[in-house]
């Protein structure tokens, strides 16, 4: 289910993108019970939050115990979802979100392992209930 993808217009996106507006339980009721259920508009999803650092790759220090990845996205954003092998709520992964400037800024902290290639995806969930297109970077920690 990971890698479903949808088409929305001429796009393959993720489909877990479109989940709180395909999977609303009143509506899976109903049609389980055979009432006829509109289908939702599937807008095409916002942009990727910015990360900084950037790039698809970056070289994690031996003597850095900890990369902060800042992710940047405009304030209308209701909530963030980020992973890190598997999702993780914002507390878990350490991360703070603020307010600044007309920008919702989620500072995440990912800790140092050694010989690992750290693949992190971070996308924010806008109004329309559906996440936004990934950001990915990948440490490589020494």
């Amino acid at each position: 289910m990971a890698n479903a993808r949808i088409q929305i217009g001429e796009e393959w996106l993720p489909l877990d993108g479109y989940a709180p507006l395909l999977y609303d339980p009143k509506r899976v009721a109903a049609a389980a019970a055979g009432v006829s259920v509109r289908n939702p508009v599937l807008p095409l999803p916002r942009p990727a939050p910015t990360l900084s650092p950037s790039g698809p790759e970056i070289d994690g220090d031996v003597e850095v115990s900890v990369v902060i990845i800042e992710a940047i996205a405009d304030d209308s954003v209701l909530g963030w979802h980020i992973e890190q092998h598997w999702p993780l709520r914002v507390d878990e992964a350490g991360a703070t979100i603020e307010l600044r400037d007309g920008s919702s800024i989620l500072t995440w902290p990912v800790k140092h392992r050694a010989g690992v290639r750290e693949a992190l995806t971070v996308r924010t969930l806008g109004p329309a209930g559906v996440l936004s297109r990934p950001a990915r970077l990948t440490i490589v920690w020494k």
